[in-house]
This record gives structure tokens, sequence and C-alpha cells, in this order.
């Protein structure tokens, strides 16, 4: 396995972990947007400052 392969496989990962974020912040009342919102900033975060460089 290459570094392109294991790049693709977290960018994958880390969208389906976005969508399951946005499927949960609307269907369950219980957890609040704010707390689904900083999860997911939290997981992008290090992807957005590696894009930059």
């Amino acid at each position: 396995m290459n570094l392109r392969d294991i790049k693709k496989d977290i960018e994958y990962v880390l969208s389906a972990f976005v969508e399951d974020c946005s499927v949960v912040a609307c269907v369950n009342p219980k957890v609040t947007d704010g707390s689904v919102s900083e999860l997911m900033e939290e997981a992008i975060a290090p992807r957005q400052g590696e894009r930059q460089d």
C-alpha cells in the first residue's frame, strides 16, 4: 500500500464520519448541534492544515 492509497482511505473515513455526525444531529434530538459541529471541526482540522501546505 502506498501513501496515495492511505490518503484516500483517510479521506473516505473522514467523509463517512462527518456524514454520520450530520445524520446523528438531524435524527437524535438529545444531541446538541454545537457538540456535533465541534466533533466534525476537530476531525477535519488536521486535514485542512495538510491541504494548505
